[in-house]
């Protein structure tokens, strides 16, 4: 197979070879276990978090007198619960980013498959500062524009964060 994008995956799919879906579930089937190395340690993180602000939610009164009218458990859930626990949540998944930027750099070295983390890692092995220096730029500013955009994110989910705009008006 010619690579086209460098996406294993994506350049089966646009192979125009009569082998095109085994190199597909091939494709797949090689990413497996790095994708689950690299998901599973944020998203149980995330899972946590958003436990523990459900919790919270939980424990309001218009939750309770929502149960009380008779809603049933999943209608609380979908339309009082999860609205208001997740925009504690949304700016922790900024902070996760830079944790999954780790994981990746980890599953690419484990699993021999190129890309920046692997790059960093060989830049450092040969002791190429300009090029360690060019990656942690990278890095660097790849986490902090996704913790601007997950804050962001946050304030426009957060029902109490739009009084205090309107009360600045």
């Amino acid at each position: 197979m010619k690579p086209i994008t460098g996406f294993a995956l994506i350049d089966a799919w646009l192979s125009d070879s009569p082998w095109r879906d085994e190199m597909i579930i091939s494709a797949i089937r090689h990413m497996v276990l790095p994708v689950i190395t690299l998901s599973v340690a944020p998203t149980t993180e995330v899972i946590r978090l958003m436990r523990i602000s459900t919790i919270e939610v939980y424990d309001q009164n218009y939750v309770k007198a929502a149960a009380t009218r008779g809603l049933s458990r999943f209608t609380i859930l979908r339309r009082h619960v999860l609205h208001n626990a997740l925009p504690p949540v949304i700016p922790r998944l900024g902070l996760q980013f830079s944790t999954m930027l780790t994981l990746a750099m980890i599953t690419e070295m484990v699993f021999s498959w190129p890309g920046l983390g692997r790059w960093l890692i060989n830049a450092i092995r040969q002791q190429d500062y300009a090029a360690i220096s060019a990656g942690v730029m990278v890095c660097g500013s790849l986490v902090i524009i996704v913790n601007v955009i997950s804050d962001i994110l946050g304030a426009m989910a957060n029902p109490l964060k739009h009084k205090e705009w309107y009360a600045l008006r």
